[in-house]
C-alpha cells in the first residue's frame, strides 16, 4: 500500500507468521516489505542467541552463536539494521516496522546488574532487564529520528500484542504491569488484551491522551491516510490519524468484538 506511493519499507525484528520458508504466502515479501532481517517463525524467536537470522531470503549465520555460545544478543543485531535502516533513508519516505522480541519469556539478558540489588528472582530481573532494553531501543530511534532532523515529518507509534505476561517465573504483579486492570496475556479481561498505543511527532501528533479504543486492526487505515494512500475496502479497521492531529471527529467503533460463525449455511441452502 505505501510502497505504491514510493515509502521504503522493511520489517526488521519478530515476524512469527508460516514456516521457515521463503517461498510462502506469508513471507513479509509477500506482504510488502522490501527488507526483512530477523525471525520467521514465532518458535525461533525464543532464541535470544540464534545460530543464524533471516535476512529477506536467506539464512543469515551468526557463527559466535555456533553450537549454543551466548556470544551475539540478537536484539542488539535488530537494534543495529533498524537504526541503519533509518539512516540510509533519511531522504525519503519510508515505514519501519520495529518488532523486538524482548521483553519476552524467557527473559534471557545479557546483564541484570542494574537490578543486582534487588531481592528479586533471577526471572524477574531478567524481565525487568528487557523491558529496559526495550525502552531504550525506542529512546534511540528517537534519537536517531532528531540527529537526522525527521522528527517533523515522522510518526512513531509504540504498543505491544498483550499484556503483561506471568511466564518462566515472571511475576507481573511485581511490577504493578497492568496497573488497575485485571489478568495478564492469554486471558481475555482487559488486562491481557488492553495495552497502550503510544504515538509521538512534535507539530503532528497533539499531546494528551484518548479514550478512543484503538485496536490494532486500526494501525493499517491510520497509516494509509497519514500516507497519502487509499486504505483497503475489507478491513475492519478506522483510520486514528484524524484524533492524531487533534480533531474530536475520528471515528469510533461501535463496537469492539467481532462474530462469525463459520458454520452459518450459505444463503438459500
Amino acid at each position: 500500500m505505501l510502497r505504491a506511493r514510493g515509502y521504503r519499507t522493511a520489517v526488521i525484528g519478530k515476524w512469527g507468521f508460516g514456516p521457515e520458508d521463503t517461498g510462502q504466502e506469508g513471507h513479509p515479501a509477500a506482504r510488502g516489505f522490501e527488507e526483512f532481517y530477523s525471525y520467521i517463525d514465532h518458535g525461533h524467536a525464543h532464541q535470544y542467541y540464534p545460530e543464524y537470522l533471516w535476512h529477506n531470503g536467506a539464512r543469515e549465520p551468526i557463527p559466535a552463536n555456533a553450537g549454543g555460545a551466548k556470544a551475539v544478543y540478537a536484539p542488539d543485531l535488530l537494534e543495529r539494521r533498524a537504526l541503519e535502516f533509518i539512516g540510509e533513508h533519511a531522504a525519503e519516505p519510508f515505514l519501519l516496522l520495529l518488532t523486538p522480541n524482548v521483553p519476552h519469556a524467557p527473559s534471557d539478558v545479557p546483564d541484570t546488574s542494574a537490578y543486582a540489588d534487588r531481592s528479586w528472582t533471577a526471572a524477574n530481573k531478567g524481565h525487568a532487564a528487557q523491558v529496559s532494553r526495550f525502552d531504550a531501543l525506542v529512546g534511540k530511534v528517537v534519537d536517531r529520528l532528531r540527529a537526522l532532523g525527521l522528527e517533523q515529518d515522522t510518526v512513531l507509534l509504540v504498543t505491544s500484542d498483550n499484556g503483561p505476561h506471568e511466564e518462566g517465573g515472571v511475576n507481573p504483579d511485581l511490577f504493578d504491569a497492568n496497573g488497575p486492570l485485571r489478568g495478564y496475556k492469554r486471558n481475555l479481561y482487559e488486562g491481557g488484551v488492553r495495552v497502550p498505543l503510544i504515538a509521538w511527532g512534535p507539530n503532528r501528533v497533539r499531546q494528551g491522551t484518548s479514550d478512543r479504543p484503538t485496536p490494532l486492526t486500526d494501525v493499517l487505515p491510520t497509516l494509509a491516510e497519514l500516507g497519502g494512500a487509499p486504505a483497503p475496502a475489507d478491513v475492519d479497521g478506522l483510520s486514528a490519524a484524524p484524533l492524531l492531529a487533534g480533531s474530536p471527529d475520528s471515528a469510533r467503533h461501535g463496537h469492539l468484538y467481532w462474530f462469525r460463525d463459520e458454520w452459518a449455511s450459505p444463503a438459500g441452502s
